[in-house]
């Protein structure tokens, strides 16, 4: 009859996908930890900013002042040279929780994500100020694997660097 081709799966069969999905899920995730345990960011990865080059002479006058490649005057500002205004404004509109996180805010996530799929479009991210920062120096891409990569890469980079030294290199 009818009927009996429409029945649901047996509940054994149901639990067993279940069980197979779960593994399948943290099977990868541990893959996913292993590869950013044991591959670090090393620090030559963050050697894309070029300062301009300054001449002095012997007495340490500035002489003269060489633009950098992109046309601009730029100086590496170390934290302590950078106002706590503007390190705590920094922070409270870009990443209200990075000194509470690991590179990746996975509420942020779930609430971008509920936004975005029941007004249909995109109305709010979830990036953080390392995913930020590993935009910057692996280049953007928008698409989903895209941010895959944005965020193994974030959290390549908090386990390699302190907070203030993240913070650093994301305001320079």
């Amino acid at each position: 009859s009818r009927g009996a081709a429409f029945q649901k799966s047996p509940p054994g069969r149901r639990r067993h996908l279940l069980i197979f999905f779960l593994f399948f899920v943290l099977f990868s995730l541990f893959g996913f930890w292993m590869a950013v345990v044991f591959n670090p960011v090393e620090r030559g990865d963050f050697e894309g900013f070029l300062e301009s080059r300054r001449l002095f002479d012997r007495d340490g006058r500035l002489l003269r002042e060489v633009v950098n490649r992109d046309g601009a005057r730029a100086y590496w500002v170390g934290l302590e040279g950078i106002s706590p205004l503007v390190r705590e404004a920094t922070v409270a509109a870009e990443d209200e929780a990075f000194y509470f996180h690991g590179g990746v805010d996975f509420g942020a996530v779930l609430r971008a994500g509920w936004q975005n799929v029941s007004s249909m479009r995109i109305r709010s991210g979830a990036s953080t100020l390392t995913m930020q920062l590993s935009s910057l120096v692996y280049g953007r891409s928008r698409s989903v694997l895209g941010k895959v990569k944005q965020v193994y890469n974030a959290f390549r980079i908090e386990q390699s660097f302190s907070k203030d030294e993240i913070l650093e290199q994301y305001l320079n």
